[in-house]
C-alpha cells in the first residue's frame, strides 16, 4: 500500500492523500471448467475459473475473441461463429485483473467440430419439379426432412421433389445434433 505526497515547491506545501494506492504486480491465473457443447457447430460455451476478480478472455486459434465486460472469478464465456467453425480448433481462456495485468493463457485444448452447412439458405422452385441444393458435412450421411417428407442422404448434392402446391417450406439437414435450415419457397407451376 501507497500514501501518494504531492509536494508543491512554489507554494512551499505538501499535501499527503487520503486516499492508500495498492500495487498489484501479480498476474492472475485462469482455468477452463468445462467446454459446451461437446461438438458444437456455430457456438461454443466455456465456463471458467479465475484466480482474483478479472475480465476473462476468450482465445480461440491463438486470437481473443470475447472480452468480459464484468470481473468475476468465476462464469462462462459465448462465442458464434462466422459461418461453421473448422474441423478442429484449439480453446484457451486468460484473464485481465484490474491492475492491467495479463495471465498467461490456459493450456490449449483442441475441440473437433461437427458441422452441417446448406450451399443456399433460400431455393425457388416450381411445384412438383426436382431441385438441388449442395450440402457439406463431416458426417458420413445425414437427415433431412422437407415438410412432412424426410430420409437420409450422403454429402455433396440433396435432389428432393417439391410439393404439388404453392407455399413457403422449411427445409432441414442435420448430423450429430449440427442443423441448417433454408427456406423452400414453392410457386404455382404454369
Amino acid at each position: 500500500m501507497y500514501k501518494p505526497r504531492v509536494h508543491l515547491q512554489g507554494q512551499h506545501r505538501t499535501i499527503v492523500l487520503p486516499n492508500p494506492i495498492q500495487v498489484d504486480t501479480t498476474r492472475p491465473q485462469a482455468a477452463i471448467v468445462s467446454i459446451l457443447p461437446a461438438h458444437p457447430v456455430s457456438s461454443l460455451t466455456v465456463r471458467y475459473r479465475l484466480s482474483e476478480q478479472a475480465h476473462a478472455i476468450l482465445v480461440v486459434d491463438g486470437r481473443a475473441v470475447v472480452f468480459t465486460r464484468r470481473e468475476t472469478p468465476t462464469g462462462t464465456l459465448q462465442y458464434r461463429a462466422q459461418g461453421a467453425f473448422p474441423k478442429s480448433f484449439r480453446v484457451q481462456v486468460a484473464a485481465q485483473d484490474l491492475a492491467g495485468n495479463v495471465s498467461t493463457p490456459t493450456k490449449p485444448v483442441v475441440v473437433s467440430a461437427r458441422f452441417i452447412q446448406l450451399a443456399r439458405h433460400e431455393i425457388a422452385v416450381k411445384a412438383g419439379t426436382r431441385f438441388g441444393v449442395r450440402v457439406q458435412t463431416d458426417a458420413a450421411q445425414f437427415s433431412w426432412r422437407l415438410g412432412s417428407r424426410s430420409g437420409t442422404a450422403r454429402p455433396g448434392l440433396l435432389v428432393l421433389r417439391a410439393p404439388p402446391r404453392a407455399g413457403r417450406l422449411e427445409l432441414l439437414v442435420g448430423a450429430h445434433g449440427a442443423v441448417d435450415r433454408a427456406v423452400v419457397n414453392v410457386r404455382p407451376r404454369r
